[in-house]
C-alpha cells in the first residue's frame, strides 16, 4: 500500500508490553490515518 503525501510522526503509541503499537499519519488534506501493528498473542481489549 503506498500513501501519497503524508507526515509521519517518529512517535508511536505502545500498548501491552510493546505488543501493539500503532502510528498516526496526517494527509495533506488533513485527513489521519492510523497504521498499527498487533502481534499473536491472548490480548483482550
Amino acid at each position: 500500500m503506498n500513501f501519497n503525501n503524508v507526515n509521519a510522526s517518529a512517535i508511536a503509541n505502545i500498548y501491552f508490553d510493546g505488543k501493539v503499537i500503532s502510528h498516526s499519519l496526517r494527509k495533506d488534506s488533513g485527513a489521519r490515518i492510523t497504521l498499527g501493528l498487533i502481534y499473536p498473542g491472548g490480548l483482550s481489549f
